[in-house]
């Protein structure tokens, strides 16, 4: 099955790292895709949407690009507001995918604002928008993201920010997918398979949001108990094999 990946909030596909490769490696049969979500990496040079439901329909059409004119099922695996993204899509196009993962994700009508936004992560959120250099901002937000691969991988604030400085995202964007993010309600119903998947030691967004959801669909869920919000990032090979064991099962002995 062909995967696409959706990235989350002022990310784009440089910060997957491995993970497709590694998702490929563990989800038997799997070909993973990325595309950027509008205004950020390959698409920075263009606004961003300002709703999720604009973002949606950008990426559909570049998808369907993709896509062609094969008849094989999709699968779809996307990170917090990548999630929501999904989350509308499944809703509104329910032949596109067959699969859907959502990754610590939320929404207005499911969860507070202080859940969605911890409090504590808030001033961290601050520093990021405050940041003089893009050094300072990306070692804000892996602090703030990552529980794991920050202290096993202290170099990446340096590949981040060199990213950043060769090819910036443009701070606007930022804003108006933050305003998207804060707006997004969920739809009444998801027309894939889901399976959602959280991060017990979330500091930005608390794993309730993402229970909500798994509740209001009536979903399975699982979670990671030391890995921060960008799950991808900090246990990848604990995400496929999640992917893997939900499409398929073990056989018991």
């Amino acid at each position: 099955m062909k995967w696409l990946l959706l990235r989350g909030l002022a990310r784009d596909a440089r910060h997957w790292g491995d993970f497709p490769q590694v998702f490929e490696r563990h989800v038997e049969n799997s070909e993973a895709h990325v595309l950027d979500l509008p205004g950020f990496g390959s698409e920075r040079h263009r606004r961003s949407p300002f709703s999720v439901r604009g973002m949606t329909h950008d990426l559909r059409q570049r998808w369907q690009d993709l896509k062609g004119q094969e008849e094989e099922p999709w699968g779809i695996l996307a990170v917090s507001l990548g999630g929501m993204i999904a989350m509308d899509w499944v809703s509104r196009f329910p032949e596109d995918f067959a699969n859907a993962v959502i990754i610590n994700c939320s929404s207005r009508d499911t969860s507070p604002a202080y859940r969605r936004l911890q409090p504590h992560a808030l001033q961290q959120f601050i520093k990021v928008t405050r940041a003089k250099t893009n050094h300072d901002k990306e070692n804000y937000i892996l602090h703030l993201n990552s529980n794991i691969t920050i202290n096993k991988k202290p170099e990446l604030v340096e590949q981040w920010a060199q990213m950043a400085d060769e090819q910036p995202n443009p701070a606007n964007n930022n804003l108006i997918q933050l305003s998207a993010a804060v707006r997004f309600n969920a739809p009444p119903s998801l027309h894939a398979r889901t399976l959602f998947i959280s991060s017990l030691a979330d500091r930005l967004s608390h794993p309730r949001c993402t229970w909500e959801l798994a509740h209001r669909f009536k979903a399975p869920v699982v979670f990671h108990d030391t890995a921060g919000h960008d799950l991808p990032l900090d246990a990848p090979e604990w995400v496929a094999n999640q992917v893997q064991n939900w499409i398929n099962p073990p056989q018991s002995a």
